[in-house]
C-alpha cells in the first residue's frame, strides 16, 4: 500500500464528474452511481489507473482485469454521523470536496463542489476484485471483502510511509491500523506468501520475472528452508503455473526496499 496523491489530477477527475452530472440537467435521480456508465466511466477508470500506476489501492496487484471502483465512503452511507467518520480536513476527503449524496439530491439549488459521495472523484480509487485466488467465488481481500465496513482510508494519510511495513514473512503491518488491515483481508495467506516470495527474491538478488521452469523450481526448493512447516503447503502451490503467473502481477514488491511508499517517483 502506498500514499495516493489525489490532488495532481483533481481537475481532470472533477471535469469528468461535472460532465456526468450535467447529463441530468439538475433533475437528479434517486441514485446517481448506477447511471455512471461508459464512455465517462471508462475515462474515469483510466484516470484512476494512471494515478495509481495501475496498481490496486490496497494489495498493489497489477490491475489489467477485474477492476473495481472502490468508494472510500461506501455508497450505502446515508447517515451524517457515519459520513463524518471518514471526513478529515487534512485529506481530500473533506466537506469542501465531498457531501452526502442524499443532501446533494435534496438541495433546492445543489452546487458543485462539493460533489455527492457516490460519484466524487476524491472518494474513489481503483481496486482489484479480491476473488482470483484458488478459483474461489468468495472475495478474500480488498474491495469486495471489505463490503461497506468502516475503514480508515490510510493511503490518503501523508504519514503512511512512517507507519507501514512489509515484513520478511510477508506480513503487512501498519501502526494503529490493525483493524483496517483485517477488514481488508490484507494478510490473507496467499497475499502473505506472494510478498514473502518477492521479499526473499530481493534478498537473494534474483530476477523472478525472468525465471524459466528450472530456475523457478530451484528457487522454490531453496525457499522451502526459509518457511515454517505450516506454510510449506502454501509455498508448494507456486510450483503451479497459475499461482506463478499471479505472483508476477505483484512485481511492485520486486523493489519494495527501495521505495519511498508514495506513488510519486
Amino acid at each position: 500500500m502506498e500514499l495516493i496523491d489525489k490532488t495532481k489530477q483533481k481537475a481532470e477527475g472533477e471535469t469528468i464528474i461535472l460532465e456526468f452530472l450535467k447529463e441530468f440537467g439538475g433533475h437528479y435521480k434517486e441514485k446517481l452511481y448506477p447511471e455512471f456508465r461508459n464512455p465517462l466511466k471508462q475515462k474515469f477508470i483510466d484516470l484512476l489507473l494512471k494515478e495509481q500506476n495501475s496498481r490496486c489501492c490496497y494489495c498493489m496487484r497489477n490491475l489489467n482485469a477485474n477492476i473495481k471502483i472502490e468508494h472510500l465512503i461506501p455508497q450505502s452511507t446515508k447517515i451524517q454521523t457515519e459520513f463524518d467518520k471518514y471526513i478529515n480536513p487534512n485529506t481530500v476527503l473533506n466537506k469542501t470536496n465531498v457531501c452526502l449524496e442524499d443532501d446533494f439530491i435534496k438541495a433546492t439549488d445543489p452546487q458543485t463542489p462539493p460533489f455527492p459521495h457516490t460519484v466524487a472523484y476524491q472518494n474513489m480509487t481503483a481496486s482489484c476484485s479480491g476473488v482470483d485466488f484458488l478459483s474461489q467465488k468468495k472475495a478474500k481481500h480488498c474491495n469486495s471483502f471489505r463490503g461497506s465496513n468502516y475503514i480508515k482510508p490510510i493511503f490518503l494519510d501523508e504519514t503512511l510511509k512512517n507507519k507501514i511495513e512489509y515484513k520478511s514473512d510477508g506480513t503487512l503491518s501498519c501502526i494503529g491500523e490493525e483493524d483496517t488491515l483485517q477488514k481488508l483481508g490484507l494478510n490473507y495467506a496467499v497475499l502473505k506468501m506472494i510478498r514473502r516470495i518477492w521479499l526473499y527474491t530481493n534478498k537473494d538478488c534474483s530476477d523472478l520475472m525472468k525465471f524459466d521452469d528450472s530456475q523457478k523450481n530451484i528457487f522454490l526448493i531453496r525457499l522451502e528452508k526459509e518457511v515454517p512447516n505450516e506454510e510449506y503447503g502454501m509455498l508448494k502451490n507456486f510450483k503451479n503455473e497459475t499461482y506463478w503467473n499471479l505472483l508476477k502481477k505483484y512485481d511492485y514488491f520486486a523493489s519494495y526496499n527501495k521505495k519511498t511508499t508514495s506513488y510519486e517517483r
